[in-house]
Formats: C-alpha cells, sequence, structure tokens
C-alpha cells in the first residue's frame, strides 16, 4: 500500500476516534433537533450510495449480456 493511502487512512482513522471519544459532547452540544436532522441527512447519504451501486451494478449486468 503506498504510503499517501496509508496517511490519508491513518487520517481518516484519527477523525473517527476523536468523534467517537467526544460523541456525548456533541450530542449535547447538537440538541435533539440537531440530531434529528443529521440522521436524516445521513440517511439520505447513505440511500444515494445504495441507489448509485445498485444502478452501477445493473449496467454492468446488461453490459455483459449484450
Amino acid at each position: 500500500m503506498p504510503w499517501t493511502v496509508n496517511f490519508k487512512l491513518n487520517h481518516y482513522l484519527i477523525v473517527a476516534w476523536v468523534v467517537f471519544r467526544y460523541s456525548q459532547g456533541i450530542a449535547n452540544f447538537l440538541g435533539k433537533g440537531g440530531l434529528l436532522a443529521f440522521s436524516k441527512v445521513a440517511y439520505l447519504l447513505l440511500v444515494a450510495i445504495a441507489v448509485k451501486l445498485i444502478s452501477q451494478g445493473i449496467i454492468d449486468i446488461v453490459t455483459q449480456l449484450q
């Protein structure tokens, strides 16, 4: 694995650790409404990723059948 990929991966892991470490404080700061809004945005992002993966899979299957 190139060192640049490893470097970026380490940064993502550090960010994830910080978010998990201070999750209670973040939740208190955002409040109930903020958490609800954030979760809806996260759900929307996950749905968009799922639609992209499914549509790309269907396109790949159709192009292989031709």
